[in-house]
C-alpha cells in the first residue's frame, strides 16, 4: 500500500568488492541497464505504480419465500442478498451499509433482519474488502398490509468504505442486478406485491338518521355479508368506544347493525341514544375482505 500510494518503487545496489592490494576498494553502483533513457551512469532501477482508485460496488437482488397461498402477498417473505464487491487497486476497510426501505408509494418500511454479514469470497472479516473481493450479506422482510395496500416494496442500500488515503471517501448505491430493464445503475430493487381484487359492491356510507322512518336508519355497509367473519367498532370524537360487535350485517335474517344506540361506556349508559354528531369507525377482516383489511373512517349522526 505505501508503494501504491507513493507512486512507485526507486532501487539500487552498491556492489563492493577487495582486491590484491586492499580491502573493499572495489565499488560501484547499479545501473537500470536503459541507457535509451539518456541516463547512462547510476541510474536507479524505478518501476511505477498505478495511481490509487477505490471503488466499490453494490448489487442486491429479491427472492420471495411463499406462505403457501400461491400469490406474493400478506406475509410472505422477501429474502434480500447484497453483494459488495472491491472493484478499485486497494484495499478498503470500515466498509458499512445503510439500508433504505418503502413502499413503492416512498413510505418507510423497516426490515424484518438484517443486513448480516454472511461472508467474502476471500475471507476478509466483515468491513475489510481485498482488491476484486466480494462480501455478502442477507436481509428479510415479511409483507405487511401496509406494503400490500402499496402494491409493492422498493429497497436500496448504499455501501460506504474507506481507502488509504481517506475516511467513507468510497461509496455506491445498490443497483437490482437486472440490466436487461433498460435501467444499468443505481436502480431501486423493487418487489410487486398482488393485491386482492376490490369488489365494487362493497360501499360504506357515512350518514344515518336514527328516526325510524326507514331511511338511513342504520349505519350502512353495502355488501359486507359477503365477508361475515368482520368487526365493528365505533367511537365519539374523545376515542370512547361507544360500539362494538362481531359478524356485523343483515344475516341470516337477523339484523345486527348500528342504529345510533350507545352500548353502554363510561360516557353512555346502555341503549341511550348517541346524539348529533361525528363518529368514527374502524371494520376488521378475519380472513376475506374487499380489498383491505380494514376500512376507517367517519359517520354522521343527525337526529334533527
Amino acid at each position: 500500500e505505501q508503494a501504491l500510494e507513493a507512486g512507485g518503487v526507486s532501487n539500487t545496489v552498491t556492489a563492493t568488492g577487495s582486491s590484491p592490494t586492499g580491502t573493499d576498494d572495489v565499488t560501484d553502483i547499479s545501473d537500470d541497464g536503459d541507457d535509451t533513457d539518456g541516463n547512462t551512469y547510476n541510474d536507479p532501477t524505478v518501476v511505477t505504480t498505478t495511481a490509487l482508485e477505490p471503488s466499490i460496488e453494490v448489487t442486491k437482488t429479491a427472492t420471495v419465500t411463499d406462505n403457501g397461498d400461491g400469490e406474493t402477498g400478506t406475509g410472505d417473505t422477501i429474502n434480500y442478498t447484497i453483494t459488495v464487491e472491491n472493484t478499485g487497486n486497494t484495499t478498503l476497510t470500515g466498509v458499512a451499509l445503510v439500508d433504505t426501505l418503502s413502499d413503492i408509494s416512498g413510505n418507510s418500511l423497516t426490515l424484518t433482519t438484517g443486513p448480516v454479514f454472511a461472508g467474502s469470497d476471500q475471507g476478509s472479516t466483515d468491513g475489510t474488502l481485498t482488491v476484486g473481493e466480494t462480501a455478502t450479506y442477507t436481509a428479510t422482510y415479511v409483507i405487511d398490509e401496509q406494503a400490500l395496500e402499496a402494491g409493492g416494496v422498493s429497497n436500496t442500500v448504499t455501501a460506504t468504505g474507506s481507502s488509504p488515503t481517506g475516511t467513507d471517501d468510497v461509496t455506491d448505491i445498490s443497483d437490482d442486478g437486472d440490466d436487461t430493464d433498460g435501467n444499468t445503475y443505481n436502480d431501486q430493487t423493487i418487489t410487486e406485491v398482488e393485491q386482492p381484487p376490490v369488489d365494487t359492491n362493497f360501499e360504506i356510507f357515512n350518514g344515518i338518521t336514527p328516526n325510524g322512518d326507514g331511511n338511513n336508519d342504520y349505519f350502512k355497509i353495502k355488501g359486507i355479508e359477503y365477508y361475515p367473519n368482520n368487526n365493528v367498532k365505533i367511537y365519539n370524537r374523545w376515542g370512547v368506544l361507544v360500539y362494538e360487535t362481531e359478524n356485523y350485517g343483515i344475516l341470516g335474517g337477523t339484523n345486527n347493525l348500528f342504529v345510533g344506540i350507545s352500548e353502554g361506556r363510561i360516557t353512555y349508559r346502555q341503549n341511550q341514544e348517541l346524539p348529533t354528531g361525528t363518529y368514527f369507525y374502524i371494520i376488521y377482516f378475519q380472513d376475506s375482505n374487499p380489498g383491505q383489511s380494514s376500512y376507517t373512517g367517519y359517520i354522521y349522526i343527525n337526529r334533527d
